[in-house]
């Protein structure tokens, strides 16, 4: 079950996407990417079962909360980077 929270704020949009995911011996760590840590004013935090999800949403909210109309390569390795285990 995937839940989307948004919030429009004073000056940003937090995107809380979150995965609920269970397996036979009870529930996986997700993978996480919080924005602040790319250096952004922004509490957009992302949450997915797998690093190839958790890319498509942060380009997507890249562009929809930070008009990034498309990642360069360089900040995908950064997003890479910051990726957490949670």
């Amino acid at each position: 079950m995937t839940n989307l929270i948004a919030t429009v704020g004073k000056s940003s949009i937090l995107w809380h996407y979150r995965q609920q995911i269970t397996a036979a011996h009870g529930a996986q760590m997700t993978k996480t990417i919080h924005c602040r840590d790319l250096g952004f004013d922004c509490d957009g935090v992302l949450q997915a079962e797998n690093q190839e999800e958790l890319l498509t949403m942060a380009a997507e909210h890249a562009k929809d909360a930070h008009g990034i109309e498309e990642v360069p390569d360089e900040m995908f390795e950064k997003l890479k980077s910051v990726i957490r285990e949670e």
